[in-house]
């Protein structure tokens, strides 16, 4: 089959990447080894539960929100509340985070000390010509070790589950290490930045995020090949330069775009492309266990209220947080019951996945016990392990992608998509897709 362009992996930035390059006119294919497409955007309903295994929700960025319209979903896509509180689990209480000048000076999470240090931020020297600094000090030499420890920390957990002190600040924050540069100071330089600016709102589906991917591939029709993992790739001097060997049959094109976890990429270039496939070889992923619990409302006496918690590392607990999934958006469990999505694992407790899901629940519903201060026991409904759930942006890798790109220069109409590159989050990755389309 001779097309322009194929596209190989049916994740975000693969379903983006292929729907941008068909809305511009060219033929395409998109090949996904699995049954359905999504990647890690998994959505199932079991019982009058609907769960998320992967990501929850996402920002309502401008290139989601075209997209969504474009493909039909805008009347199927919900927002949660533009001001649901977020908390962080510290000194054995819930303690909600600051999102304004005023709670930062009043909240109960850091010390009077702590606030100084943070309010001499505007007046910290701006460091040039560091090389690649860590997050980790990047945050500590700006706000100080505990700002770091009980509000960047949990946080960071939160976006990459990575362990800061490993992280590139520059490769997994450029917009935080930009504000530094342009403006002396991280704090003045948000102020300046949000002036006029509204936030996105954090968004899904009725039936969960993983409608997007679906609503996604509905618009591509035939393009869309699943089942079709990929068994060969031939590269070739003379056109047509890629030769995709997929599911039995074999697809020819000038382009050819591979949105695969890095892994999964370096798998299919190993023989024609050894030194790309080793760059990508070395990006590594935390490993993630998502484990849905349920409680009775009637029993429990409350509804915790907004987006979840976050657990600072020097709590002990193995729990990273919870998102309150039934609080977040509607119809995501039976009226008289509460639905939380725990999280565990990350690049700070990796061992924790290698627990039978016996242990994980046990651990889940103990820790939750004591964090939301009740007896009452959870019920586990699901335990999810995903061994590579998160790139890490590690220290260097900012060089690697570098090397990367130079590599591609000498391979004409080959591109890499992925959250491993230039963004983890769903708008990234749908951003990044689109872009490629453009530039391809």
């Amino acid at each position: 089959m001779m097309l322009d362009v194929v596209v190989v992996g049916g994740g975000i930035s693969g379903l983006a990447a292929c729907y941008g390059l068909t809305c511009k006119g060219y033929s395409c294919v998109l090949l996904e080894a699995e049954a359905k497409v999504g990647g890690k955007i998994k959505s199932l309903r079991k019982g009058d539960y609907l769960l998320e295994y992967g990501p929850n929700s996402c920002l309502a960025s401008d290139k989601l929100v075209e997209i969504v319209n474009s493909v039909g979903l805008k009347d199927e896509m919900i927002a949660a509340g533009p001001r649901a509180a977020r908390y962080v689990y510290f000194q054995g209480r819930l303690h909600k985070v600051p999102t304004n000048p005023l709670a930062l000076v009043t909240t109960s999470l850091l010390s009077f000390r702590a606030k100084l240090r943070l309010l001499r931020e505007p007046f910290v020297k701006r460091q040039v010509g560091v090389g690649d600094e860590s997050l980790r000090d990047f945050v500590v030499r700006r706000f100080g070790l505990e700002v770091y420890e009980r509000l960047f920390a949990p946080f960071i957990s939160g976006i990459y589950a990575g362990d800061a002190a490993k992280m590139s600040a520059t490769a997994a924050f450029p917009k935080l290490v930009a504000l530094e540069r342009q403006y002396g100071s991280v704090l003045y330089g948000t102020l300046r930045s949000m002036r006029g600016r509204g936030s996105g709102s954090l968004v899904s589906f009725d039936s969960g995020l993983e409608r997007l991917p679906q609503g996604l591939a509905t618009g591509l029709g035939d393009a869309v090949h699943t089942n079709a993992r990929v068994q060969t790739v031939k590269f070739r001097a003379t056109s047509p330069r890629y030769i995709v060997i997929a599911g039995g049959k074999e697809f020819a094109a000038d382009r050819l775009v591979i949105g695969l976890p890095a892994y999964d990429a370096a798998a299919i270039l190993t023989e024609a492309l050894p030194e790309l496939a080793a760059l990508l070889n070395e990006i590594e992923y935390a490993p993630l266990v998502v484990v849905h619990v349920s409680y009775r409302l009637e029993e429990l006496g409350f509804s915790p209220d907004g987006f979840g918690f976050l657990v600072v590392r020097t709590e002990g607990l193995r729990l990273l947080g919870a998102i309150h999934s039934s609080t977040l958006f509607p119809r995501r469990s039976p009226q008289e019951s509460v639905l939380l999505t725990c999280f565990l694992g990350g690049a700070t407790d990796p061992d924790v996945i290698e627990l039978d899901d016996a242990e994980l629940g046990e651990i889940v519903a103990s820790e939750l016990g004591r964090i939301l201060g009740t007896s009452v026991r959870a019920d586990v409904l699901s335990v999810w392990k995903i061994p590579r759930a998160i790139p890490q942006y590690s220290l260097g890798h900012l060089d690697r992608l570098r090397k990367i790109d130079k590599l591609l220069e000498g391979k004409p109409g080959l591109r890499l998509v992925g959250n491993y590159l230039r963004g983890v989050s769903v708008p990234d990755c749908i951003e990044k897709g689109l872009e490629m389309a453009t530039s391809l």
